[in-house]
């Protein structure tokens, strides 16, 4: 994926930039949205009555819900646990991929600045791969922490040049 990622950057940056063909690089950046979501709950209230798997739900009832575990379900994201940012690339998501992928919301609560943040990702993450590699230190075991947010307890870098 680094080779794919690196190649992408030299041809988009050695031009104009066209934040449309950064497709590695935007499927890079979903990967890693499904497999790190901030949030690991989120709460949301039934504006009026739904049945949702086989639950019914009447209007007002407060529903607490994970899209780390729904970006982790196997049957709609297989090996889930796996980096595949293939899994975005040729014939896209699947419907279900769609439906369970939720990296900013949905709706009316859906992130107002999806948008922004996807362009600025896709930028940065090519930018670096165009000047720079990456990489953990040997033996590094990343170790999330966990409080209102998900996020790494650390992530040591190593910085080199391309």
């Amino acid at each position: 994926m680094r080779a794919h990622l690196e190649e992408e950057a030299d041809r988009v940056f050695h031009g104009d930039v066209d934040l449309a063909e950064l497709r590695v690089t935007e499927a890079f950046v979903l990967e890693n949205l499904r497999l790190h979501h901030p949030l690991w709950m989120l709460m949301r209230r039934a504006v009026r009555p739904v049945t949702v798997g086989g639950v019914h739900l009447e209007a007002g009832t407060e529903v607490i819900y994970s899209p780390a575990a729904m970006h982790r379900d196997p049957d709609i994201f297989p090996d889930p646990l796996r980096i595949r940012p293939e899994r975005w690339l040729g014939a896209g998501p699947t419907p279900e991929m769609q439906r369970a992928f939720v990296p900013f919301g949905l709706g009316r609560r859906q992130c107002m600045g999806d948008a922004f943040a996807m362009i600025q990702m896709k930028i940065s993450v090519a930018a670096i791969a165009a000047n720079r590699r990456l990489s953990l230190p040997a033996g590094f075991r990343p170790k999330t922490v966990t409080t209102s947010v998900v996020r790494l307890a650390e992530l040591p870098m190593i910085v080199g040049a391309r």
